[in-house]
């Protein structure tokens, strides 16, 4: 849905509302508007946005130029101008033949700029609205991981890591809570907030994984939380769902697993949360987009 509100010479400026960042920018660009990733929260605009994500309908702000009316014409350009933007970001999708699904526009960006195939794996749903803490969100499932867009953050914090880790133990009818507490241990990371140690082999393969944000080389601890989040056990020995088990540690958004029978860099491989909460989402799934080639 795309609304009007004020007036801003000489060019006019897009404002993101729900649509999320690529998609307003891209149609921006198409009429030769500024474009901007932050409003201020006027009454009205704030409620039109609160209203557009409660009902999950993608909607950006439009503020015409200077003494634009929102004559036909006016209306029929904008019209038109979505319509060629959403065609780019269909022909613009990347779609998988392994599982049947795409990702496009602002998902599809996250995922090539963090190394997604290893670090998420393939998309296993399309991208749906679901309520997470209260709130709709629009979130796309994949192997690892589940993504959600919050395009009223700023560029790299608009694309979130859910917390998986918390959500599948509470789903098992584990609460993280009731697991052993711990106090700080040598050679250990100890994290105060949730009482747990990070300890080698973890430690290592947690530091060399993150999500890139700060355009430094290698992962600061920060970015290794964005990608984890912290500890909510200690290492522990567990049966998975291949029936075998491992020494394993979960974290916020994850779970490490330990693979002694596999060559470096592979002993360590972050677990396929996405797959295994497949039988606890109460959503219904979305269809494979599928595309003729």
């Amino acid at each position: 849905m795309l609304f009007y509100h004020s007036q801003y010479p000489p060019y006019g400026l897009v404002l993101p509302g729900s649509a999320g960042a690529s998609t307003t920018e891209a149609f921006a660009q198409a009429l030769g508007y500024s474009y901007s990733g932050v409003y201020s929260e006027y009454p009205v605009t704030g409620e039109v946005v609160s209203w557009c994500q409660d009902e999950s309908i993608r909607c950006f702000e439009a503020e015409l130029p200077n003494r634009q009316n929102q004559d036909e014409t006016t209306v029929e350009r904008h019209f038109q101008a979505i319509i060629s933007v959403l065609l780019y970001q269909q022909n613009d999708g990347m779609c998988f033949t392994e599982t049947g699904f795409c990702i496009s526009g602002r998902i599809r960006d996250f995922w090539a700029e963090q190394d997604g195939l290893v670090v998420f794996g393939l998309p296993i749903s399309g991208l749906q609205t679901e309520v997470i803490e209260g709130t709709p969100v629009q979130v796309q499932w994949f192997e690892r991981v589940r993504l959600e867009l919050h395009p009223q953050q700023d560029v790299p914090y608009d694309v979130l890591v859910s917390r998986l880790g918390v959500d599948l133990l509470m789903n098992q009818g584990r609460d993280w809570w009731l697991f052993p507490q711990s106090e700080p241990a040598t050679d250990c990371l100890f994290f105060e907030q949730t009482s747990k140690n990070l300890c080698s082999p973890f430690l290592e393969a947690w530091r060399e994984r993150g999500l890139e944000l700060d355009g430094q080389p290698g992962f600061s601890d920060n970015e290794s939380l964005a990608l984890l989040g912290m500890p909510i056990s200690d290492a522990q020995l567990e049966r998975l769902s291949d029936g075998a088990q491992y020494q394993v540690q979960w974290f916020e958004r994850g779970r490490l697993e330990l693979h002694p029978q596999q060559p470096a860099p592979f002993t360590v491989q972050s677990g396929l949360l996405g797959r295994e909460m497949e039988i606890y989402r109460t959503n219904e799934r979305l269809q494979p987009l599928r595309r003729d080639d």
